[in-house]
């Protein structure tokens, strides 16, 4: 997915207890929780694990309240990390519920959550019984971006749960900057007093006591406003069906680019729940996609039936099919049937009805005879159908799972085409001959019908996107990393690994005298050109390159020759097994000069709090190079290898760590005393 305009900082994710101070109408449909206590400043939890004072510098920063199930038993709360937040492995008896940072005042030591007054669902309920005294614990935020950048204008829409978002945004809007902002009450005795800044135009859209998610009064007021001159960035917040047709509009009709676009889902609409809290969570065990079809002879045998579905793989696969022929895209307007599908999708008019089908079978989707919207009907009409419609006529629709599919990041996630994806099907195809001593290419196509190792190589897009989601992902720890003390005193400093780019520039716009040398790979040459130029910035494409460059930019400036005085190394250890990661910090530290130190921003495999899906990640890397997620006994076991003293550990942005090293010295045994015997 494309970085969008707006700078972001990433900060470890935290929970604290906090006191309700008071509970206020703004009107009334918006309830008001002001908390605050000690813990708001920076403390230790009761683990022992530092927790950093809150922060909030973004007008959509979200926090997540923790409540409870009332009908599921437990005690085990969010417990503090280095850096991230560790959730009960069995936490049922947990949900949270995600609510914007309204107001936060270091002063006063007070935060306000503005919370939605509808009838249904656990969010709603916990703020109509919220009473001063009340304690409640929170997680986060764990970041916060800023106003959109190199834009000529701003779009913000949303229905009331945004509101808190566009009235902080308003109160925070930056001098200068014009705006169009719009938002939908449920009637107007629901608007506020908001501030209109100089540029900025604000209207209010009233649904006139209609249910929330029902009428189109955003896209019609996008789709109608007035366009000034200039790309804008808009900024979408609210119910997630809404949201989908006001995505497609602004992509397809307005023709805007991806990074000038940010539609968010705050919340859905349901038959069975009335919750409208933003981004509402519910932490536990997730249920089954749906019920395979055929299991084998045995069915009725529990545990057979159970090592089946453990072993089925195909589901997923499926789904994720369907993410990346763009289904949610065919069936946005109403149901469909096979042959539509297919000719709308552009894919093969005999294997639309098998994957929608067995689609079906998992719960994506679900069919009804006839039923289906006529092609091409701009009013979305339905044809009539009967209940005994030919095959061929059945028309189908998402389910309310499938509907997840809707929002476009899920999709983006999910798809063929997403690097980590292809990395994981990697992983799965090399797991057998890696778990099995034979992990070269001809030994994976002995396995498979082809080495994967290549595959990537073939589709310069996914490298592409590889390269620039690898270089988002650093834009979210490189603040964080710059920050922190360990680079004082240091001159010259060398980056290699994922997102160096990204590690380089935030180091140089906080170090002014630092000089850095990026290695970067082929395939990073876009990113490059991307970054521009920068004086303390010097690009080169291996170890032996970034050494020469510091020596002769140290002869240049001070006429002394010099070596680095910090390697900075990231996601190094995945794709390198023990000996070679050995090597390679036993080399690099040999080249830094007296006192410098190696450090290496690594993700830690914390066995006491490990999911399975850190598990999987784990087994994944493994398969692909041999290194997998360590340990921080296994990596202390490999710095020892390689010669090295570890100085300390940093937590850096969500729960990465960042090891600091220094090479040890051997002896030098011509300086030993003779310890020879008298004759």
């Amino acid at each position: 997915m494309a970085r969008l305009r707006r700078s972001i900082d990433a900060y470890g994710i935290t929970t604290r207890t906090l006191e309700v101070l008071r509970v206020a109408d703004v009107t009334p449909g918006m309830r008001r929780v002001t908390m605050g206590g000690p813990q708001l400043a920076a403390h230790i939890a009761p683990n022992g694990n530092p927790v950093a004072a809150f922060r909030s510098d973004g007008f959509d920063d979200a926090i997540e309240v923790v409540l409870d199930r009332p009908d599921q038993p437990g005690t085990d709360r969010p417990t503090q990390g280095r850096g991230v937040v560790r959730w009960p492995r069995d936490g049922a008896h947990i949900l949270s519920r995600a609510y914007t940072v309204r107001r936060w005042d270091a002063e006063a030591g007070e935060i306000d959550v503005d919370v939605v007054r509808r009838v249904g669902g656990p969010g709603t309920a916990w703020v109509q019984r919220v009473r001063p005294g009340d304690e409640i614990q929170i997680v986060g935020p764990k970041a916060s971006a800023g106003h959109p950048e190199g834009v000529a204008w701003t779009l913000a829409a949303g229905d009331e749960t945004a509101l808190p978002a566009i009235g902080r945004w308003l109160e925070e809007w930056p001098e200068g900057a014009r705006g169009r902002v719009f938002v939908e009450i449920g009637e107007d005795s629901h608007r506020q007093d908001l501030p209109i800044p100089e540029g900025v135009e604000l209207t209010w859209l009233s649904r006139r006591g209609a249910a929330p998610g029902t009428a189109p009064l955003l896209l019609d007021a996008i789709r109608s406003a007035e366009w000034w001159d200039g790309t804008p960035y808009v900024w979408v917040a609210g119910e997630a069906a809404a949201l989908a047709s006001i995505r497609r509009w602004l992509r397809n009709d307005a023709g805007l680019p991806r990074d000038c676009v940010e539609v968010s889902r705050y919340w859905r609409r349901s038959a069975s729940e009335g919750e409208s809290d933003r981004g509402a969570q519910t932490r536990g065990r997730s249920g089954t996609l749906g019920q395979p079809g055929v299991w084998g002879p045995d069915a009725a045998n529990g545990r057979l039936e159970a090592i089946y579905r453990k072993a089925d793989i195909f589901p997923g696969f499926a789904l994720r099919v369907a993410a990346t022929i763009g289904l949610a895209d065919a069936l946005a307007d109403g149901p469909r049937t096979a042959r539509q599908i297919a000719e709308r999708l552009g894919i093969d008019r005999a294997g639309a009805p098998k994957l929608l089908r067995y689609l079906e079978s998992i719960g994506i989707v679900k069919a009804r005879p006839g039923g289906a919207v006529e092609a091409g009907a701009a009013d979305g009409t339905e044809t009539t159908g009967t209940s005994d419609a030919a095959p061929g006529m059945v028309a189908y629709t998402l389910t309310e799972l499938g509907r997840e599919l809707e929002d476009e990041r899920i999709a983006e996630a999910l798809g063929l085409s997403n690097p980590d994806v292809v990395k994981e099907i990697g992983g799965m195809l090399s797991l057998a001959p890696a778990v099995a001593g034979k992990r070269s290419d001809d030994d994976v196509e002995h396995w498979f019908s082809a080495p994967f190792s290549d595959g990537a190589k073939h589709h310069p897009g996914i490298l592409a996107e590889k390269v620039a989601q690898e270089a988002e992902q650093a834009s979210y720890n490189a603040g964080s990393l710059a920050a922190d003390p360990v680079f004082e005193g240091d001159s010259y400093v060398i980056v290699g690994g994922t997102g160096g780019i990204e590690y380089a520039t935030a180091l140089v716009e906080v170090y002014e005298d630092m000089l850095v040398v990026v290695m970067v790979s082929e395939y990073e040459q876009d990113e490059k050109q991307r970054s521009g130029s920068h004086p303390r910035i010097v690009f080169v494409d291996d170890p032996v390159e970034a050494v020469k460059a510091v020596f002769t930019h140290s002869m240049l400036t001070t006429g002394e020759p010099s070596k680095p005085d910090a390697i900075f190394f990231t996601n190094l250890s995945s794709p390198n097994d023990d000996e070679s990661l050995a090597m390679v910090l036993g080399s690099a530290a040999s080249t830094l000069a007296e006192g410098g130190h190696l450090l290496l921003l690594e993700d830690v495999l914390d066995p006491t709090a490990a999911t399975g899906c850190d598990y999987e990640a784990d087994l994944v890397e493994f398969s692909l190079g041999g290194g997998g997620i360590r340990t921080d006994d296994e990596f202390l076991a490999v710095f020892q290898q390689a010669g090295l003293r570890l100085r300390g550990r940093h937590a850096i942005g969500w729960g990465r760590t960042l090891f600091e090293l220094e090479h040890v010295k051997k002896p030098d045994r011509s300086e030993e005393p003779d310890q020879t015997a008298d004759a």
